[in-house]
């Protein structure tokens, strides 16, 4: 049985491209609103990205809002990334449960840098400062009932307002929604599955010119080994390109007494 279930899991993994109209390697760069594509959190990251089964901390408000039914008490997680480019990229997130419903939400700060600009004859017209913003709300249920025990499968939905500012400034909103389901297998393994749709919503238009969202589409799988490892493979689609896989492992362990470690890749 665990052997199947390790198969299923690498079998998330794609073992090609799928092409479709934006979505394949012929639609690379027809997108706008690219940061909304960007993970967070530093567990979800190391991982590779494999993190829509995982998800049940203030994380699931990016990657699977579903996971925030499956949160225990509250969780913040702060995140800032840079490079030597001048591009940061700020994100904090939060959530929390009540009863069957978890809830939560985030803020996203994207700063790209000054810019000099120039006109069609390379004369030089000053500097821009390309920045991007996000506000999130999720909110998420469990679906338990008299067939369905609780934490068995939750499903959850996003809502998310932008705006971006190149020279000009564009508005939009896009939404999120996902499902998480949860089997306990004996008494030290568990497994997980997720499907989860991203950035759902209207094309954004700057002057113009309009693009559509980044949408992506996301199936995720899990095994968990009490108390010690957890393997999650993902297999993703995000339009303006084709499809991309992702595997992460953790391990879990207390070098010192009462002080716990993790290892992830």
């Amino acid at each position: 049985m665990k052997r199947a279930l390790l198969a299923a899991l690498l079998w998330t993994l794609p073992g090609g491209v799928l092409h479709g109209a934006d979505f394949s390697s012929n639609a690379v760069g027809t997108t706008g609103s690219s940061f909304l594509r960007i993970g967070s959190g530093a567990r979800a990251m190391a991982m590779g990205g494999a993190y829509s089964a995982v998800a049940d901390d203030a994380g699931a408000v990016y990657w699977n809002p579903a996971g925030l039914a499956l949160l225990r008490g509250r969780s913040l997680q702060m995140s800032h990334s840079g490079d030597q480019d001048g591009v940061n990229l700020e994100n904090i997130a939060f959530g929390a449960k009540a009863g069957r419903l978890g809830w939560g939400g985030a803020l996203s700060y994207r700063d790209v840098g000054s810019i000099e600009r120039t006109d069609v004859n390379g004369d030089s017209q000053g500097v821009y400062r390309p920045r991007d913003y996000a506000a999130t709300i999720s909110l998420a249920s469990d679906l338990k009932s008299a067939s369905l025990p609780e934490g068995a499968l939750a499903v959850g939905v996003s809502g998310k307002v932008f705006k971006s500012k190149i020279v000009e400034e564009a508005n939009g909103y896009a939404f999120d929604t996902g499902l998480l389901g949860r089997k306990e297998i004996g008494e030290d393994w568990v497994v997980r599955a997720a499907a989860v749709a991203q950035n759902l919503g209207v094309r954004v238009k700057f002057d113009q010119e309009s693009d559509p969202l980044p949408t992506t589409f996301r199936l995720g799988l899990a095994l968990l080994s009490r108390p010690h490892w957890l393997v999650s493979g993902e297999t993703f689609l995000p339009r303006g390109n084709g499809l991309q896989g992702g595997l992460g492992v953790e391990f879990v362990g207390e070098p010192v007494a009462g002080i716990k470690g993790s290892l992830r890749f």
